[in-house]
């Protein structure tokens, strides 16, 4: 058996048995659920029973447009871009796959008497990989299921996307956990500490690199921000979700353009978890 394949299995094995790695994706499709369909429902009915002046035509096709099936692509995946908790997530879980043997100090004994480094994080970043891809597919059949439950609730039309657009956007959203997940395992390589990886990693995600746009555009210091949001991680990912919706058209980059930078800097971080691992003394 290739040694790759022997630490994979150990690997899915654990995070099979892991407590944690079922919780996080059972808190993923119950924060869909609620956060994007149940709080859209939620602010609809509110708006349609007390006559809200921003009750307007637009809004309210707007807000049942985020409910409709044919929408629900984009809808669910906005779990994974911004502030989306599908990216917190995703590095929590990187966190806790890479940074186990850090928290339990048995990383020395598994670098000299097991297989070799390489074999071993290759076997972990498989096993992620695996575990994000069941969680796409929860999170795509669950964007769907509630899809349909709210559009037969407001007498949507069952204008449900193709096959194919349902394939893709859920390979998007495991390559765009699988983006976050990489740089969890990077963080806890280069910190070695969880709790520290975890929070740099939820903080960026979820603020630092808007922050940093919105600061350089209040003090106008690039003439062209578009081409400086070129180069984020965020904001392709961003672009590449919105490929599924209505802006479509008016994406900061083309679908396929964001697909090469989100795996270009998923390659970055696992190629510096990698080396760095690699070269690291545990003696």
């Amino acid at each position: 058996m290739s040694p790759i394949i022997g630490c994979f299995r150990g690997e899915w094995l654990l995070a099979r048995k892991s407590r944690s790695t079922w919780v996080l994706g059972v808190v993923l499709i119950v924060l869909i659920l609620v956060l994007i369909y149940g709080a859209v429902a939620l602010e609809l009915s509110v708006l349609l029973k007390r006559g809200s002046i921003a009750a307007t035509p637009a809004n309210i096709a707007t807000i049942k447009g985020a409910l409709s099936p044919s929408q629900f692509l984009r809808s669910t995946l906005a779990a994974f871009t911004g502030v989306g908790y599908g990216n917190a997530i995703a590095i929590i879980l990187g966190v806790l796959v890479f940074g186990g043997d850090y928290s339990s100090s048995t990383l020395k004994m598994v670098f000299t008497q097991g297989p070799s480094r390489w074999a071993i994080l290759a076997g972990k970043a498989l096993a992620i990989a695996l575990i994000l891809l069941v969680y796409a597919i929860a999170a795509i059949a669950a964007g769907a299921g509630a899809s349909a439950v709210t559009g037969a609730a407001y007498g949507l039309p069952p204008d449900w996307p193709g096959i194919g657009d349902i394939i893709k956007a859920g390979l998007t959203a495991w390559l765009l956990m699988g983006l976050w997940a990489a740089g969890g395992a990077m963080l806890v390589t280069l910190f070695r500490q969880t709790a520290l990886a975890v929070g740099v990693g939820i903080v960026y995600s979820i603020g630092i690199e808007g922050l940093l746009l919105n600061i350089l555009r209040a003090l106008e210091k690039v003439s062209s921000l578009s081409d400086v949001e070129r180069v984020f991680p965020g904001a392709n990912g961003a672009a590449l979700a919105d490929s599924f919706g209505p802006k479509a058209g008016t994406a900061l980059v083309s679908p396929i353009q964001a697909t090469v930078v989100v795996i270009a800097y998923l390659a970055v971080f696992l190629a510096i978890t990698f080396i760095v691992t690699q070269r690291r003394d545990v003696t």
